[in-house]
């Protein structure tokens, strides 16, 4: 060939690809811009122009079964958009949508199966198709899919927890075994969710697996699974179960009660955790609560209550204290007194956590002091199992300013 005819030859190639190109390029912006009118006749138009482009036919079938519910039409496009693009889940579950639009739910089962065959590990999907089947009844088919909702993101575990606890019943144990991923924080939220719903025996089941797994147990995310079995009774299991975390937890090991000691952190030396078998802190406007690191009786902290105006019923400091029905304890503690000014100052009060049976109500603290000790001996009644030590005051609340220092709590056999 020669070099002029080669030459020619090229061009010609070149400008027939250009016109093609260029004709393609204008087919597919008309396309556009018909689509962008979302009318009908537009989306029509779009298609028309180009018939290979899977996202039009799917506009086109939303606009018909959502806009115009023209549920057959739209079923029919929603095909011609699955068979250009087998591979869009989206276009598989709007179909289900379509066909559970239409009554038809052999399609919408069909349709989800699909959805799920292209995209088997998006939660988007798999929560869908969970839906579905909970909705049917079947709620047995859509475990595995809430199991993939939650193995694979750490979206609302607390969502999928209450879809599953309506459709089972409260089953626990099915949830554990069937769907929770076998991870720590997911547990977690199970024996909080469990715990909102105040249903100890379904808390007690998170528990036992929960306490078993590996892995670092924050305490303060488990206070609510303990202020259920304390405010349902179940003070011994309060007990052992927050044995069992300090046996696994080096950290809880300081906050474990003692024979000589059944108060948890009653010298103060470790934070408050705010619950469970430890300190609980209430905060008051009118009143500081704190530890202090300047003033102590031993160690190297107190706890201090600083009265800074008008009159302060409850004190917001106190322990419940799981002990033995019929027994007799000693109890100890040291307080020191800084400018108390009132008519009626703090003492310290044991009670029954549940019937309010008062054992204990100490002198009142007022004045400026040196450190005193506090000390009782009691019997409680065969029917109590729970104390409450806490710092209170006379019902009818004088006025009161001044400081209150507290250390060295203890509470032990008196055998």
């Amino acid at each position: 060939m020669s070099p002029s005819l080669k030459t020619a030859t090229l061009a010609a190639v070149a400008l027939g690809l250009l016109t093609f190109y260029t004709a393609a390029f204008t087919r597919n912006y008309q396309a556009h811009r018909a689509a962008s009118s979302s009318s009908i006749e537009g989306l029509e138009r779009a298609i028309a122009l180009a018939p290979g482009n899977a996202d039009y036919a799917l506009l086109l079938a939303r606009s018909r079964t959502l806009g115009l519910l023209q549920f057959q039409p739209g079923i029919n496009e929603y095909k011609r958009a699955l068979a250009l693009n087998r591979y869009s889940s989206r276009g598989w579950l709007d179909l289900a949508a379509a066909y559970q639009m239409a009554g038809d739910p052999a399609g919408q089962r069909e349709a989800m199966q699909q959805a799920v065959a292209v995209d088997p590990r998006t939660p988007g999907v798999a929560w869908e198709v969970a839906t579905f089947y909970v909705v049917q009844g079947d709620v047995q088919r859509a475990l595995p899919y809430y199991k993939t909702v939650l193995s694979t993101t750490e979206g609302d575990t607390k969502a999928v927890l209450e879809v599953l606890w309506s459709a089972t019943g409260g089953d626990a144990a099915l949830i554990l075994r069937e769907v929770l991923p076998n991870d720590v924080r997911s547990h977690i939220e199970f024996l909080r969710f469990a715990s909102e719903q105040k249903n100890v025996a379904a808390a007690n089941v998170v528990w036992e697996r929960l306490v078993n797994l590996s892995g670092p147990k924050p305490v303060r995310s488990l206070l609510p699974y303990f202020e259920l079995l304390l405010a349902s009774g179940q003070s011994a299991q309060a007990l052992a179960a927050w044995k069992q975390l300090g046996a696994v937890d080096a950290e809880m090991a300081k906050y474990m009660p003692r024979a000589d000691n059944l108060i948890v952190n009653g010298d103060f030396e470790e934070e408050l955790l705010g619950g469970g078998l430890d300190w609980k802190l209430q905060r008051h406007p009118s009143l500081d609560l704190k530890l202090d690191t300047l003033e102590f009786h031993s160690g190297n902290r107190s706890v201090s209550a600083t009265f800074e105006q008008g009159g302060v019923g409850s004190l917001g400091l106190f322990q419940l204290v799981p002990v033995q029905g019929g027994a007799e304890y000693r109890f100890s503690a040291f307080a020191k007194s800084v400018e108390l000014t009132t008519a009626s100052g703090p003492r310290l009060l044991i009670t029954d956590a549940y019937t309010g049976e008062r054992y204990f109500f100490s002198d009142d603290q007022r004045g400026t002091t040196g450190w005193k000790e506090i000390q009782s001996v009691f019997r409680v009644k065969p029917e109590t199992t729970l104390l409450k030590i806490e710092l209170a005051r006379e019902q009818w609340q004088p006025l009161i300013r001044g400081k209150l220092y507290l250390d060295e709590l203890t509470l032990r056999p008196a055998q």
